[in-house]
Parts: C-alpha cells; structure tokens; sequence
C-alpha cells in the first residue's frame, strides 16, 4: 500500500468524522477553528515519519516504440521537474525505449513515413507532490541511431543529460 495515499486518506477520514460529529449535535465547537491547525499538525507528522522511515523506491515503467517503416521520426519530449536522460540505443529495432518513474504519457502518430512521438509526464499527483517522493520524474530514454530525428524538449526544473554525439538528428 502506497504510503502517502493511506496517510493522506486517514487525515481526510479523520476530518470527516470530526466534521460529522459536530454536523449530528454530539460535539458542540466550531469545528473550522480547528482544522486548519489540525491540517498543520498532520502535515508535519507526515513529514517527520517521513524522513524517519525514508522513500519508498518507485517502479520504473518501461516503454518501447518499434519502428514500422518509417523514413524519420520526431520526438517531442514534456518533462517536469526530475531527471532527464537522452542517448542513442544500441538496438535499432525501435525508435525509442526507455524507463519512466512517475509514468508516462505516450502519444504515437505515423503520417506518410514519418512517425511523431509525444511523450508528457503522467502520473498520480499524490506520488509526486507530497513529502516522500521528492524525486522527481528520472527519465532514461534511448532513440535509434540510425533514422533521422527530430527532438524538442521541454522541461522543467530538471537536470538533463542529452547525448546526441550517436544520434542522427535532423
């Protein structure tokens, strides 16, 4: 079970109980005066078991684009805040591979004998945004070396490695 999401769904349960109990009459206090204080008491909570039980290692997900024929092909690359690789593959059986932590959105089209791959970051915001997986989006992609390519990258507050020195970019 994912650690942020069980903390954060208790907190969330918690409040609702609170709430609920005051809305039937059992409690008699204002409740809003309290929450936002209860707020800040979890999320340091959160953050002190945090950095006292460490980050949970995330999965890679690995895509692979294969080639069908194409002369070229372009890349357009949406990367947020983390860790951007970019080299040429060794295997020339596709346009691309790689492994994504934090997901993946991968968009493919072929026109003519072009194909335009799009990928964007894709993940649930839980994992990414709150204490525990500051990490970032840590991309590691490989493109063919032999057809002709062209990359656009934009990205975030990340540190990018793009080796192009193997590439035939376009």
């Amino acid at each position: 079970m994912n650690r942020n999401r069980a903390f954060w769904g208790l907190a969330v349960i918690l409040l609702g109980v609170v709430l609920l109990v005051n809305s039937l009459g059992i409690l008699h206090f204002n409740v809003w005066k309290f929450a936002g204080p209860l707020f800040l008491i979890l999320l340091g909570l959160w953050f002190i078991l945090n950095a006292m039980m460490g980050k949970s290692a995330t999965t890679p997900e690995s895509l692979s684009i294969p080639r069908q024929g194409e002369d070229e092909f372009s890349l357009n690359i949406a990367h947020g805040a983390g860790h951007l690789n970019i080299s040429a593959a060794q295997d020339t059986a596709n346009l691309l591979s790689g492994t994504f932590v934090h997901g993946i959105d991968s968009k493919v089209d072929q026109v003519g004998r072009t194909t335009a791959i799009k990928l964007k970051a894709f993940g649930d915001p839980v994992d990414y945004i709150l204490p525990g997986s500051l990490e970032g989006f840590n991309w590691d992609i490989k493109i063919n070396p032999d057809l002709p390519v062209s990359v656009d990258v934009n990205g975030g507050a990340n540190e990018s490695r793009l080796d192009f020195s193997q590439a035939n970019l376009k």
